[in-house]
């Protein structure tokens, strides 16, 4: 179990019976909670880094609730996908930058405890905010050809990768 504090936010692993705030701030309907309690599962034996991002409040939405305050994001890194940081935030939290500060914190934890020095962050080529705040961390950009079913492919993607320090991702 990971359990991370910022200045504003608890990040930690997702508990088994969390699936449905999971499906949920991922805005993922198509199966039961069951099923992505099992996904969740599925992933941690993989060896990713699955955590929500919990903003410690009276929780708005009772669907986002847990004992810390209210999930509004998720973050993981999947070792088995190459390194992929994939992440959501709740939209009506975008741009607040709370997905910058649990990026610095995970990728802390990840760069320390984990025996790997890439990470990819993949994000649609109009995805500005994430494209800003990945130069920020001072991360260069590179152009990926992907191909495959997915209409959404088509768009293209960017990717990141990070290697070095701690120190140089500030």
């Amino acid at each position: 179990m990971v359990r991370l504090s910022t200045q504003r936010l608890i990040l930690r692993t997702p508990e088994p019976d969390e699936g449905f705030q999971y499906a949920t701030i991922n805005e993922l309907w198509v199966h039961s909670p069951d099923h992505y309690a099992e996904t969740m599962l599925k992933w941690q034996k993989l060896g990713a880094l699955q955590l929500f991002l919990i903003l410690a409040r009276k929780a708005r939405d009772g669907d986002l609730a847990v004992p810390e305050g209210e999930v509004i994001g998720f973050l993981q890194i999947a070792p088995a996908d190459r390194n992929v940081v994939s992440y959501r935030i709740h939209h009506t939290l975008a741009q607040e930058g709370y997905m910058k500060e649990a990026c610095e914190a995970a990728f802390d934890h990840w760069f320390k405890e984990m025996p790997m020095e890439f990470l990819y962050v993949e994000a649609r080529t109009y995805n500005i905010a994430v494209m800003l705040m990945m130069e920020e961390f001072g991360l260069s950009a590179e152009v990926l050809r992907l191909e495959g079913p997915d209409a959404s492919w088509t768009f293209g993607w960017t990717s990141w990768k990070f290697r070095g320090t701690r120190n140089t991702l500030l």
